[in-house]
C-alpha cells in the first residue's frame, strides 16, 4: 500500500511576500498572543528598524525598508520582499 498526503500541483504563482508575511504574523500571534505593541527603536527615510511586543511579553526585532528596487519587511530575522519597484 502506497500513501501519498499533501500533495499538490497548481499552475499559481508562487506565494507573495506580503502573504508569506501574513503567515509569520499568525504564527507569532500563535506562539505568543496578540501584537500589543510596535516600538520603533530607529526611525528615517525609507528605514525603521524595532521590536514587536506580543501580549506574552516576547519582544520581536523587526525592520522596514525601502530599497532602490524593492521593499522588504525583515521580521524575527525572516525577510519578506513585498514589493518590487
Amino acid at each position: 500500500m502506497v500513501l501519498i498526503d499533501d500533495i499538490r500541483i497548481t499552475d499559481s504563482e508562487p506565494v507573495s511576500g506580503a502573504t508569506k508575511r501574513s503567515q509569520k504574523f499568525r504564527q507569532l500571534h500563535r506562539n505568543f498572543g496578540r501584537l500589543d505593541e510596535r516600538v520603533v527603536d530607529e526611525q528615517r527615510e525609507g528605514y525603521e528598524e524595532g521590536s514587536l511586543v506580543f501580549t506574552d511579553g516576547t519582544s520581536v526585532p523587526f525592520t522596514y525598508q525601502v530599497l532602490d528596487d524593492r521593499i522588504e519587511n525583515t521580521i524575527d530575522g525572516e525577510t519578506f520582499v513585498l514589493q518590487e519597484i
